[in-house]
């Protein structure tokens, strides 16, 4: 609400939309991931990726639904109302980045877990 001057309702209306389009978003995306029967660990990250994608896509189209409703009017609120889109974009591509590297030092897929499992076979403390 810092953002708010003289109380504006449509910033305290904001989180509030934003979470519920990121709820269904995330609903939309479920419908994504997939695969079939004894698929590979490559074929299942994938469909997991494919899922966060259009979860992803989802959240900006329907964010930018919601700012362009929200802030349509009076002069200054438009171009306010678009920087806290940016802040959006900001935020989703930083969480997108911490799960990708996450993933990564985490999935055996990757070379730090596969390197850690490869040091283990000669027994401990080698």
């Amino acid at each position: 609400a810092a953002l708010a001057p003289s109380n504006d309702i449509r910033y305290i209306m904001l989180p509030f939309w934003i979470a519920g389009a990121g709820i269904l978003s995330s609903i939309i995306g479920y419908f994504f991931v997939g695969t079939k029967d004894g698929a590979t660990q490559k074929q299942l990250l994938f469909a997991l990726h494919k899922g966060t994608i259009v979860s992803s896509l989802c959240v900006l189209g329907l964010s930018a639904v919601i700012i362009w409703l929200l802030f349509d009017g009076e002069e200054g609120s438009v171009e306010s109302g678009w920087r806290v889109y940016g802040c959006i974009i900001i935020g989703l591509l930083a969480g997108i980045m911490i799960g990708q590297a996450t993933e990564y030092f985490t999935s055996y897929s990757y070379y730090p877990v596969r390197s850690i499992t490869d040091a283990g076979v000669t027994g401990e403390a080698t």
